[in-house]
């Protein structure tokens, strides 16, 4: 019957009640192959029925590109079938002869044994090495499936999952339960060679093909989350895990061990990474006990270039799930100072060295064409004390004006300020001045109010006028000199400078007379 085909027996599974008998042929002919089943199924419309005949028939062009067409009963029907081919079979058609008839079980056992009969075609040609193709090419529908062919779609994604059929980053066949897929576009952002038992997949259709209705099962985010930050990733590898994961899985799995710090080590758990700033003198390591991390210069510059967005502001937040939060020297030394009253308050077995590095940390990020930072910053006074520095003064260590102050003030080490070491400061540098009055030290004695002394009062009292008139704002009181009483009608303040008088007790003239010459103090 079939001159110049080859012909082979080939098993049939199927879910029709009684035995089914078949035959498969098959031939090459102008670029074309096209398969032939042919099949005995008992009678199923009734009991005693004879045995009848039925032909399924696919043909493929293996030599250029395929469409989808209708589906053939000797003649073409007018139901689109969307697998691209055509496909024919022996059916029961209604009396147009356009479509089929519904209801018939005969017609769904043969449908149901086409799609079958089309994945197991699929099948022999990949292990002939005659598809040019992917075989998940030819079983993404081209669109919709009328209703009475859907037994088609189904049994041939049915049949499809128990074949190897779907092929591995690794270069391996597997069948769906033996495969896997990861989050929406992981083959552009997961390296292959870390994944691959992951289905090979470029094509969104062919990845929503494995998810819808293969079935394939999708790797767990934490063991891929796991598998990355075990591995030795390149960097580009790694940035592109990092942009990827942040498009497609919740932020519970956006995981901060995956940025590099400065030092390419690994970021903590809890880090909050910043951009390397542009200043690169700035680019120095943050202490590990801080949160705030910098990142790597070259991560940085391959997140920016795969990152979504057109602003580099867009970038930042599409990585907020990573905690990547925009650079700015006030951000940097925000997240240092809470981790450290973090520290401080949870009684750290090391607080002189935790506060000496926030300091140095200040100095290497420090712009004093920006305002100062916000907040009290203490530093280590000679008593070895650690005082807010609106409250200490230049020592010895920090020019001139520091060793007349060290004069002054010989018997108070609590408001001097210690040696650079001491607080985290490189000790070469020529801007510590500088650096130490835009934070706020003072430079000179500083002026302080205090309660008026005991034998001032009475002179005080004695040259207000005998009656006079107070105002609170709103109201006016006229009071009496006499009437009024030092600590409940009268109090008085006076400004001076801070321990003026140990200062005119104990120190040098020489400090005395060379602050008071000080051009700033004439």
């Amino acid at each position: 019957k079939c001159p110049g085909m080859v012909c082979r027996p080939q098993p049939f599974r199927h879910n029709v009640r009684g035995s089914l008998q078949c035959v498969t042929v098959s031939e090459t002919r102008m670029g074309q192959t096209r398969y032939t089943k042919f099949m005995t199924l008992p009678g199923i419309l009734g009991s005693g029925e004879a045995e009848r005949e039925y032909e399924l028939a696919i043909a493929l062009r293996l030599d250029e590109s395929c469409e989808a067409g209708c589906l053939h009963s000797f003649f073409p029907t007018s139901l689109p079938l969307p697998f691209t081919g055509l496909f024919h079979a022996t059916l029961e058609l209604a009396s147009n002869r356009k479509t089929i008839e519904d209801g018939s079980s005969l017609n769904d056992a043969v449908l149901n044994a086409l799609g079958i009969f089309y994945a197991e075609m699929l099948h022999e040609l990949r292990e002939d090495g005659r598809l040019n193709d992917e075989p998940l090419d030819w079983l993404v529908a081209q669109g919709e499936f009328p209703e009475q062919l859907e037994i088609i779609a189904r049994a041939t994604w049915r049949r499809a999952c128990d074949l190897p059929l779907i092929l591995g980053l690794d270069g391996q066949w597997r069948t769906a339960a033996e495969s896997l897929i990861g989050p929406v576009g992981y083959a552009h952002f997961l390296p292959r060679r870390l994944f691959g038992e992951l289905a090979a997949v470029e094509e969104k259709e062919i990845e929503n093909l494995l998810r819808e209705e293969l079935e394939v099962p999708e790797i767990e985010p934490s063991e891929l989350l796991e598998r990355l930050r075990n591995s030795e990733l390149e960097i580009d590898e790694r940035a592109r895990a990092i942009v990827g994961i942040s498009s497609t899985l919740p932020e519970q799995h956006h995981d901060r061990r995956l940025l590099l710090d400065t030092k390419l080590k690994s970021m903590p758990k809890s880090a909050i990474p910043f951009p390397p700033p542009s200043r690169h003198d700035q680019r120095r390591n943050l202490p590990r006990w801080s949160s705030a991390r910098f990142i790597y210069p070259e991560l940085w510059g391959r997140l920016v270039e795969q990152a979504d967005g057109s602003t580099l502001r867009e970038k930042i937040t599409s990585l907020k799930g990573f905690r990547v939060t925009e650079f700015s020297v006030e951000g940097v030394i925000q997240a240092l100072r809470a981790r450290l009253g973090e520290l401080l308050k949870s009684k750290h077995p090391d607080p002189d060295r935790l506060q000496s590095e926030f300091l140095g940390e200040l100095y290497a990020l420090h712009d004093r064409k920006r305002q100062r930072p916000t907040g009290a910053i203490r530093v280590k006074c000679k008593d070895g004390s650690w005082q807010d520095i609106a409250s200490v003064h230049l020592s010895e260590a920090y020019g001139q004006c520091g060793k007349i102050n060290a004069e002054l003030y010989s018997t108070h080490p609590e408001l001097l300020i210690d040696d650079p070491v001491g607080n985290g400061l490189p000790s070469e540098a020529d801007d510590l001045e500088d650096f130490l009055l835009w934070l706020g030290i003072n430079k000179w004695p500083r002026k302080t109010k205090e309660p008026l002394p005991k034998e001032w009062r009475e002179t005080v009292q004695r040259a207000l006028p005998e009656t006079f008139i107070v105002f609170d704002g709103s109201k006016s009181q006229e009071l009496q000199r006499d009437a009024l009483a030092w600590g409940y009608t009268l109090a008085a303040d006076y400004e001076t400078v801070q321990e003026l008088g140990d200062i005119l007790a104990t120190a040098p003239c020489a400090a005395v007379l060379a602050w008071l010459g000080n051009p700033p103090r004439k």
